[in-house]
């Protein structure tokens, strides 16, 4: 029988069929042939069937009614199904070059070859793309119906999503390949980016089929995740337009976390074929197609081998009622694969969290480890030494971790593969904080997990835009978030979670999300954007399915204190957290509900887990920096040496904003709170505030020049985006030994004072034991070290003040020590004491200072102002209302000014004294004592 017979016969088409529906099963039959070169179409033919597939495609846009109509016609989706077939193989030959066979088995067209391959085809790749992006277009258009399920079924009967899967592979071979050659002219040129834009439209469209194939159908969702997570060759181009065949599993070794790939994959087909009965009204639809057309073979393109075969053979109307009226979500709940189940209770984060959190005493011999690890690494820089030198062998060793491992990971590894996570119980140990950074960094993150980066849908992030990529993100969330506004039953639930245990337990699914959190941050997308809301959503989804700490460990690269896929990941934990603590303020109804539920044991898990991490590897690898930091500052390290540049600086400020941010918002939640009490939360801020001291100088709001004695120069105030010259300044060109970390003080003092208010219901005294951890930890010294203004920590000052009120308020420890340090101040009396008195404030470095004493006074008592002793006749110093010469600094203004100082006395300063407590008396405070300020903090 000849191709055009069998299209014939394939198009049968019966009494009732539309005129859209000839009409369109015609067009398909020229382009089938078209592609199968039997024959091509000439510029006529083109012409009228581009005109045909137009107007099909306006009206699925626009007319319900011949969508519904077409989106039943099994002919038509057979015809789909098999004109895209040839067209893959068609438009891989003109792009990618002949699959490879014989001697050159092995060999692979080069991104060269490629694409002047693609400049000599333009026009024929030009117009057949087209064809085919505008096919996709209704087939996209054709699963959005009053009832979906009916050609979402009928589309999985002839396997188009198998050619939707091929296409989508072809497009990334081609656009991941880019448009730029050397080697060809500037008409060729603009050729080849022309037709690299037609395939990523077509990726895009693709993409937009295939998540309407998957929208609120449970089968189609696992059979997707079943081809693109268990794609170990995708790469291949001899597979273009094949399915793939299946592995042996007992020639597949284990991963070393336990899971072994092809086992689960078995599982899952084996699930696929389990469940292939499809809609009741699908399935009458096949039968009668195939009874009618005896010359096709049912079962679509695989024939009998199909899974999906009986669907094209069996009488549906043989059906018993039962099974008519049985749908797929109401059949029993099979688990998908056992395999999968068995990794996942090895994987939960319950496996990652211990009774008990790391305790201080660790922490703080981990911080002096770190602290060394950086130095022995920094001095092995300086002797042109690739090997960093050992820490020291006086540098203690920790106990052992707090957060163990699962089994798993602790047994030794059959091949080679990724750093383990670092809360095993080995990682606690100094020797192990050093040997992480043993391989010195690398110049890409991608070498370190080179073999991860699976899959046909992993390197789509690389080649789209932000507009272009919400397909792929609304394919990740329709699989394995719960669907919004519908009331799932317990089995739709429970393949939710099966799916979302596979996306994490598989290197496919790993690397997509990697690629997905990457995207946000180069991107730089801020909370509104569409494809952050999605991302967020799915890594929710990830954490109802208890497994954020094992994607955590997965997402690490050994260079970074934190990855960028762990930075956005943190941001998208930190959404989900604030949203709870806003529902938890917004409807105190439901918080005794909140408390008592398993969301509230899984989030605290979370926290437990993301708190050790904070503790035991964010924050001593941050106060590293600072130490060397310190060292340059003391002049103790040349500059020239700092290990650092001002980029990983930025991300290790980055990552180490985002989690204070995550403990800032738990700090809101009252049990929350509690659990950071018990862990001794303050430690590790007041570690961090004193680091910050020691390293970084205060920068005041305005610096003065040095000038001489009279000179009649004006302040400059700092710009921070504009030099001395007014041109734009970055801070990225700011050497990194001089890194500010702004703001963190803001984000600390704001921890402190959730952490120090009175229990609910209380607004006295404040939290007694958060006040004695403060004094315990000497954390006093650095809250008063805080009280001058530093341009770097705007408004820290305001909130050190509220810090303080509740540290003082109640606790007799604290207040011991400021009548101590009160004591210990000069005396306030005469000239001297108000020269003191003025002088002594906190300069730029947060040090007490103060001017030096004068000198003696001359006989009689009578001692000259300062600039003034060459003028006779001036008045003598300590006569009431004699101005007194000194130096003082002024909180945020940079230097020393000179000052005069009238001595205590009736007249104009009393007068200004009596205005001030007037205005004192005036101010607005409510009925607790609290000032405005304090009530809005």
């Amino acid at each position: 029988m000849t191709s055009a017979e069998e299209n014939a016969e394939s198009s049968h088409y019966v009494c009732d069929e539309t005129i859209e529906e000839r009409y369109f099963g015609a067009g398909l039959i020229c382009i089938e042939a078209h592609f199968r070169e039997a024959p091509l179409m000439g510029p006529k033919t083109t012409a009228r069937i581009k005109t045909l597939v137009d107007s099909t495609l306006d009206k699925t846009q626009s007319n319900a009614t011949a969508r519904n109509t077409l989106a039943k016609n099994v002919g038509i989706w057979l015809s789909l199904a098999r004109t895209l077939h040839f067209a893959i193989t068609s438009i891989a030959n003109r792009s990618l070059g002949p699959p490879p066979s014989g001697s050159d088995s092995e060999r692979r067209i080069t991104p060269h070859e490629s694409n002047a391959l693609i400049a000599s085809n333009y026009h024929s790749l030009q117009e057949d793309l087209q064809f085919v992006i505008k096919l996709m277009h209704i087939a996209r258009n054709l699963l959005v119906t009053s009832e979906p399920e009916i050609p979402q079924d009928l589309c999985a009967a002839v396997h188009f999503d198998q050619d939707v899967y091929q296409i989508i592979l072809l497009c990334i071979n081609v656009a991941s390949k880019g448009s730029d050659s050397e080697m060809l002219d500037d008409t060729s040129q603009s050729h080849l980016i022309e037709i690299n834009e037609l395939f990523k439209r077509l990726l895009v469209v693709s993409l937009q089929q295939a998540h309407n194939w998957v929208a609120k159908h449970d089968r189609n969702k696992m059979s997707f995740w079943h081809e693109v997570l268990f794609d170990y060759d995708s790469s291949a181009l001899s597979q273009l337009g094949t399915v793939r065949s299946s592995f042996c599993a007992s020639d597949v070794p284990a991963i070393p976390d336990g899971l072994r790939p092809e086992f689960a994959r078995v599982q899952t087909r084996q699930w696929l074929q389990t469940h292939s009965k499809l809609h009741h009204e699908a399935r009458r639809l096949l039968y009668t197609f195939a009874q009618n057309n005896k010359r096709v073979e049912p079962g679509g393109l695989l024939g009998a081998s199909s899974h999906l075969y009986r669907n094209w053979v069996e009488d549906p109307s043989k059906d018993s009622p039962t099974d008519k009226s049985r749908s797929f979500e109401s059949e029993p709940s099979h688990r998908v694969s056992e395999e999968v189940e068995n990794w996942y209770l090895r994987h939960q984060a319950v496996r990652y969290i211990a009774p008990h959190m790391t305790t201080v005493d660790n922490v703080k011999i981990q911080i002096e480890s770190c602290k060394a690890s950086r130095m022995s690494r920094c001095l092995a820089n300086t002797r042109s030494n690739p090997t960093p030198a050992p820490v020291p062998p006086s540098t203690p060793a920790p106990a052992p971790a707090s957060t163990p491992a699962p089994a798993s990971v602790l047994a030794p590894a059959p091949s080679p593969v990724p750093a383990p996570p670092r809360t095993t119980a080995s990682a606690e140990s100094s020797t192990d904080v050093g040997s992480e950074y043993a391989d010195d960094y690398v110049e890409d993150d991608l070498e370190e997990d080179e073999g991860l980066l699976a899959g046909i849908l992993t390197e789509i992030p690389n080649i789209l835009d932000p507009k272009q990529i919400e397909a792929l993100h609304l394919i990740v969330k329709s699989c394995i978030v719960g669907m919004d506004g519908l009331n799932p039953t317990l089995n739709t639930r429970e393949l939710q979670l099966a799916r979302c245990r596979m996306f994490l337990a598989l290197d496919c699914g790993k690397s997509l999300l990697r690629e997905m959190l990457v995207f946000i941050a180069v991107w730089e997308m801020e909370e509104a954007a569409l494809i952050y809301k999605l991302t967020s959503e799915i890594v929710d989804a990830i954490h109802q399915a208890t497994l954020i700490p094992y994607a955590w460990q997965n997402l690490r690269t050994p260079k970074d204190i934190m990855s960028p896929a762990q930075t956005v990941l943190m941001r998208m934990i930190y959404l989900i957290m604030k949203n709870k603590s806003e529902a938890y303020h917004g409807q105190p109804g439901e918080n005794e509900r909140y408390i008592k539920s398993r969301e509230f044991t899984n989030d605290v898990i979370l926290i437990h887990f993301l708190f050790h991490i904070f503790r035991w590897e964010v924050v001593p690898e941050c106060l590293a920096l600072m130490h060397l930091q310190t060292q340059v500052r003391e002049n103790k390290m040349d500059a020239s040496h700092f290990p650092i540049d001002m980029w990983d600086m930025d991300r290790a400020k980055e990552g180490l904003a985002v989690f204070l941010d995550l403990i800032m918002i738990v700090a809101e939640i009252p049990e929350m709170r509690n659990s950071l009490i018990e862990w001794e939360a303050i430690f590790d801020l007041v570690s961090l505030l004193n680091g910050l001291d020691a390293a970084v100088v205060k920068k005041p709001l305005v610096s003065l020049p040095n000038r001489s004695r009279g000179s009649d120069t004006t302040p400059s105030v700092d710009r921070p985006y504009t030099d001395a010259n007014g041109n734009p300044h970055s801070l990225m060109q700011e050497p990194a030994y001089k890194f500010p970390w702004g703001g963190l003080k803001v984000q600390i003092f704001t921890i402190m004072a959730h952490l120090l208010q009175p229990p609910p219901g209380r607004s006295s005294p404040g939290n007694a034991v958060v006040q004695q951890q403060i004094v315990r930890n000497n954390g006093i010294v650095p809250l008063l070290n805080s009280c001058a203004y530093d341009d770097h920590n705007p408004f820290a000052k305001e909130r050190v003040t509220v810090c303080l009120k509740w540290l003082l308020d109640g606790c007799e420890a604290a207040n011991n020590f400021f009548r101590e340090l009160i004591s210990l101040a000069p005396p306030m009396n005469g000239a001297n004491g108000a020269s003191a008195g003025v002088g002594a404030g906190t300069g730029s470095g947060g040090v007490p200072h103060g001017p030096a004493p004068p000198p003696p006074p001359a006989a009689g008592g009578a001692t000259t102002a300062a600039g003034n002793a060459s003028r006779g006749g001036d008045p003598v110093v300590g006569a009431p209302g004699v101005p007194e010469a000194t130096r003082i600094r002024i909180d945020g203004v940079d230097g020393e000014f000179h000052a005069e100082i009238r001595k205590k006395g009736k007249g104009k300063a009393q007068a200004r004294y009596r205005d001030t407590e007037r205005g004192m008396a005036a101010m607005n405070l409510n009925s607790n004592g609290n000032t405005d300020m304090e009530n809005d903090f």
